[in-house]
């Protein structure tokens, strides 16, 4: 599990998501994520390399 800041809130509204609960920010980042085979977490650590 992470937590949900700022930065990854920005990315999200720039997405055009407009649920920004975190379970739904993180499930959106979580399965984002799996659909490219990564495991949870890692596409949250990548935006973080951006």
């Amino acid at each position: 599990m992470f937590s949900v800041d700022i930065r990854i809130k920005r990315w999200v509204i720039d997405a055009g998501i407009l649920d920004l609960l975190y379970s739904h920010i993180s499930n959106v980042i979580h399965e984002a994520g799996r659909t490219r085979g990564w495991r949870p977490g890692d596409l949250d650590a990548a935006m973080w390399n951006v």
